[in-house]
């Protein structure tokens, strides 16, 4: 149940984030705006990275989407234990960060 309720909770967060930026531009105020902005994000992974133009160091995760999701998740679970026959061979922090990344690709 909890880690449904953990796993819920990137997907929240994703859309909530993704909300609160919208609502803070202009830019953004109409349906057709956000939906060819969320298009052009998904495209090439674009929301993954902090400049993708950038061939020589794009940033990949450090998006502004993908760090602030992951800020959340890790602040709700900082102090937690690990429970052992969780481990999928990855470290907890790029398991949360392929979460992370996944919840804004589906927000």
């Amino acid at each position: 149940q909890r880690i449904s309720e953990w796993r819920g909770n990137f997907g929240s967060t994703a859309i909530t984030i993704l909300m609160a930026f919208f609502a803070s531009t202009d830019e953004f105020k109409t349906k057709e705006a956000r939906k060819d902005y969320a298009e052009y994000q998904l495209e090439d992974s674009r929301f993954v990275y902090e400049d993708l133009d950038n061939e020589d160091s794009p940033g990949a995760f450090l998006s502004e989407f993908i760090l602030r999701i992951f800020t959340v998740q890790l602040n709700a679970t900082q102090g937690r234990q690990i429970i052992d026959s969780l481990d999928f061979g990855l470290p907890g922090y790029q398991m949360a960060l392929a979460l992370t990344t996944a919840a804004v690709s589906f927000a």
